[in-house]
């Protein structure tokens, strides 16, 4: 089984409200295995955040490669804007089919892939499209 590369996201370098850094700060520290807790995080910071251009000009989105993609579907089962689909035509693999969905800057499903078939862009090239309120 392949590896993940998978390293989190440092949010420290991006301007953030002092009480939401620390709450960021506990949430990685308690949310070992509560998905639940995560997932709650990620809501409150997604209505927290602003970008500085459209969504669809911003290329943030998960790629599969579907060589190393077994179809076994936790990533689907795991993102909550359902940004992968079974493709139509083999039915085993999973595809991007709604990339513009996906939540800047979240790499959930990255961690989750069993064996490392969904990579994202280096996330050092967006911080200058978000800001938080």
């Amino acid at each position: 089984m392949k590896q993940s590369n998978y390293t989190p996201f440092n949010y420290k370098n991006i301007k953030m409200p002092l009480t939401l850094s620390i709450k960021n700060f506990w949430i990685r520290k308690l949310r070992k295995n509560n998905s639940e807790l995560q997932r709650n995080f990620m809501k409150e910071m997604g209505s927290r955040r602003r970008l500085t251009k459209e969504r669809n000009e911003i290329d943030w989105f998960p790629t599969v490669d579907s060589a190393l993609c077994t179809g076994c579907g936790i990533c689907a089962d795991f993102c909550p804007k359902s940004v992968f689909e079974k493709e139509a035509v083999e039915r085993k693999k999973l595809t991007v089919v709604r990339p513009y969905e996906c939540v800047m800057l979240c790499r959930g499903c990255m961690p989750k892939c069993p064996v490392g078939a969904i990579s994202f862009p280096d996330p050092e090239d967006f911080k200058k499209y978000i800001y938080y309120v």
